[in-house]
């Protein structure tokens, strides 16, 4: 979709390392509490010093960082060309370095920099190399669904498989929708919508998403640092006999 990242987590599930041993051969594996206890008192930190402050945040690039960040750029920008690893994803590759600046701040954040250093930009491009290749997968795996030539699906921009069934009785898992392109839709339309990085397929309610499925609450946008309407839902697919 364009406008947005998606990220889905890699699985463990099968990985075998070069011996044939399979990498996670223990599935009831536990986060030390030790680590468990780092990270809890680090997002409690995060939280305190966002509730407590509501001045605003500078935290500059250092020479080191914005070095790294302009490398970074004029790689996405060299791959984005014809015959470029991005060429047919242009819609994706344009926020890279965005978000990276994004992630590395998020970094100086955490580990309380004064600016951003070459070292949390080297970390967030990292990251962002992560979330690139989960978009990539994303984007194949769009790319691999049949759509047929008709009038109905010619308004369509892309298709996208949904999953489970918050918008059921209307929409069930495994159901693809037809999208149109657009970065708004009015109230009470269906669209596809990115709420910092997680991709929803929701009723929008103007401050909120709404599901179909009575069973789930509203989702209230304001809690949200980055809504992105990717999308306007216009049909389904049916489903082959």
């Amino acid at each position: 979709a364009s406008r947005c990242i998606f990220c889905y987590p890699e699985s463990w599930v099968g990985k075998r390392d070069e011996n044939g041993n399979l990498l996670r051969a223990d599935d009831d594996y536990e986060i030390p509490w030790e680590v468990e206890k780092s990270y809890q008192d680090l997002i409690s930190d995060l939280l305190e010093r966002a509730y407590n402050s509501n001045a605003e945040y500078y935290s500059p690039l250092s020479m080191g960082a914005l070095d790294e960040w302009r490398k970074f750029y004029h790689e996405i920008e060299a791959e984005s060309g014809p015959e470029g690893k991005y060429e047919k994803m242009q819609d994706f590759a344009i926020r890279y370095p965005t978000l990276v600046l994004r992630l590395a701040l998020q970094l100086a954040v955490i580990e309380n920099h004064k600016n951003i250093t070459r070292e949390d930009m080297l970390n967030g491009i990292k990251l962002m190399h992560y979330f690139m290749a989960s978009a990539q997968r994303c984007h194949d795996a769009m790319n691999q669904i049949s759509i047929p030539d008709n009038e109905r699906t010619r308004v369509a921009d892309f298709a996208l498989r949904i999953s489970g069934n918050s918008m059921e009785p209307k929409y069930h898992d495994g159901d693809i929708v037809l999208v149109e392109d657009t970065d708004a839709v009015e109230v009470g339309e269906l669209g596809i919508f990115v709420l910092d990085g997680n991709g929803y397929f929701k009723v929008f309610g103007g401050d909120r998403l709404i599901s179909l499925n009575e069973d789930y609450g509203d989702i209230l946008l304001q809690g949200y640092s980055e809504v992105v309407c990717c999308g306007k839902v216009v049909g389904r697919l049916k489903k082959r006999g």
